[in-house]
């Protein structure tokens, strides 16, 4: 099997985020984010990855530090391996988080208060440890039927290498399952994350949607040639 990386392009879209469907499909974060992966509908599942196609794609096209990724199996000409980044050179949160609200879930529910609680933390977190020039790893997947055939290897050495060019520091928030990739190019843990919590007493509802869409990370860091920082470790 050979195994080419390149760039992506807009036109990739609607093959990579078929990949990503597969890929995450047991993650239960990525299906409180998008409700659409892990159904058993093919419809549903099918109108999903076209509904994240033209996101991408917008969101892409608005972004000047955006990158995607794609490995292709030279023999079957298909997209395996699929990785997003951000390449900020300058700080990308001098104006703090942003915030951000699950709009695909209906007003008032639960569901939309729990799950755009979650992102929010997040992107706090992200803009509290780095607001400074950096590489951020979105997303890094690989179809179920290629893995641990060197497709993210070959992803991840596209990034550093382009981390140490430009001399930026790196960080990711590493699932169980790439902690061990990512330690392999030079990144280190900073913190196990669990799924946060609102002050005060939470109801059964609220309760119930954290057993079922649990959030689970390690926070990873890599320095530039070496030199730490002093924004990863607050």
């Amino acid at each position: 099997m050979s195994l080419r990386l390149s760039e992506a392009t807009l036109e990739d879209m609607h093959e990579m985020q078929t990949v990503v469907f597969a890929a995450y499909s047991n993650y239960p974060f990525a299906r409180l984010v998008v409700p659409e992966i892990g159904t058993e509908s093919i419809d549903i599942i099918e109108k999903g990855i076209q509904s994240a196609t033209g996101r991408s794609i917008r969101l892409w096209k608005a972004s000047s530090t955006e990158y995607w990724i794609k490995i292709v199996d030279s023999e079957t000409g298909s997209i395996v391996g699929v990785s997003r980044w951000q390449i900020y050179k300058e700080s990308p949160f001098t104006n703090g988080a942003p915030h951000v609200e699950a709009e695909w879930y209906p007003v008032g529910s639960r569901i939309r208060e729990y799950c755009t609680y979650l992102m929010n933390h997040r992107l706090k977190r992200q803009a509290n440890r780095c607001n400074l020039p950096n590489i951020w790893l979105n997303m890094i997947c690989t179809h179920p039927k290629y893995r641990r055939r060197g497709v993210a290897a070959l992803m991840m050495q596209w990034g550093v290498t382009k981390a140490d060019e430009i001399d930026l520091e790196m960080f990711v928030e590493a699932s169980s399952d790439g902690t061990h990739l990512y330690r392999n190019f030079g990144f280190v843990v900073v913190e196990e994350l669990s799924t946060p919590r609102p002050k005060g007493e939470l109801d059964e509802e609220w309760k119930t949607l954290e057993a079922e869409y649990p959030f689970e990370a390690t926070w990873m860091w890599r320095p530039k040639q070496g030199i730490q920082s002093k924004y990863c470790l607050k």
